[in-house]
């Protein structure tokens, strides 16, 4: 409650000249007929807007009490909902030069390779998780650098893969559509919605310095029945470009989703041992032995929140 005093001392004002100009009412003059018209319209407008399965998007729901706040939950954004579900990406990672990115950590080639991402919403919150699968190194490279990732593999026979998280929540301070995240090592990240219902941005900073910028596209075909989502992420070290990702993915079924995932696993002859045993930052994936069902386990991982 905020306590409020008068000044008895104030000066009385002197009566304001009358003018001849049409007074318009402030919104909070409108008559009650008004406002419910003003309602019942946003509501038609958000109703056809945000149709979504079975989550309640009316103007009530998604704007109504919530909207002092701004802390609306992200199933009334278009660009969260098209988000969810299975994806399957080509990917592409490039070197500040435009060349395919390589790295003696990880042997294995980036100028082709797959993503299986999976990712869901509730409430405030966001959740991804990542398969990357990686063909074998090839013939050419092998004779310069035949290491490999894991204790069994050989340098162009076996490839190999990788996992990654991401979990997102609305902060206190986070409006719109934004949500952020933390990860060891000083690392936050933050996704803001931008673009007319069809764009996100994804940044990674590290104790206080941009990492990574991704901007995420969604699209659909003519007749929308397909979605499309197309990334490029700017990698930076100390302000200055240090790689680039082009990555183009379609959301699929869940059974087409593990079908190739299985196939791609066969293709690129990964051994069961390196099967989502190597996490993003090349460590190993805690509480994982390898194979297809460890993989699915962390995928799967998306739609517990």
């Amino acid at each position: 409650n905020i306590l409020i005093i008068k000044n008895k001392n104030k000066k009385q004002q002197p009566p304001q000249k009358q003018s001849n100009h049409k007074i318009i009412p402030s919104p909070k003059e409108h008559s009650p007929r008004m406002k419910y018209s003003t309602f019942f319209a946003l509501s038609l407008l958000f109703n056809s807007s945000f149709a979504h399965d079975d989550f309640d998007t009316s103007f009530m729901n998604c704007w109504g009490a919530t909207s002092i706040l701004r802390r609306v939950p992200l199933e009334c954004y278009k660009q969260w909902r098209e988000e969810t579900g299975y994806w399957i990406g080509e990917l592409t990672l490039y070197q500040a030069d435009g060349s395919p990115y390589e790295t003696s950590s990880f042997n294995y080639p980036y100028d082709s390779y797959k993503g299986f991402i999976t990712g869901s919403i509730d409430g405030l919150s966001y959740r991804q998780r990542n398969v990357f699968l990686y063909p074998p190194q090839t013939e050419e490279k092998c004779a310069l650098d035949n290491s490999v990732t894991g204790v069994q593999g050989t340098c162009g026979v076996n490839g190999n893969s990788r996992i990654f998280s991401a979990d997102q929540t609305a902060s206190a301070t986070d409006r719109y559509g934004t949500i952020s995240g933390e990860m060891p090592g000083g690392i936050s990240t933050s996704t803001t919605l931008v673009g007319d219902e069809s764009g996100l941005l994804y940044q990674v900073f590290i104790e206080g310095e941009l990492s990574q910028s991704q901007l995420t596209t969604l699209t659909e075909d003519p007749e929308g029945n397909n979605i499309f989502r197309t990334r490029t992420a700017q990698g930076f070290v100390f302000g200055r470009s240090a790689y680039a990702s082009f990555y183009r993915e379609r959301r699929v079924t869940e059974e087409e989703f593990y079908n190739e995932m299985n196939a791609t696993l066969q293709e690129y002859n990964i051994l069961d041992s390196d099967a989502c045993t190597t996490n993003g930052f090349g460590g190993f994936a805690t509480g994982y032995e390898g194979g297809f069902d460890d993989c699915k386990t962390h995928l799967e991982e998306s739609f517990t929140l």
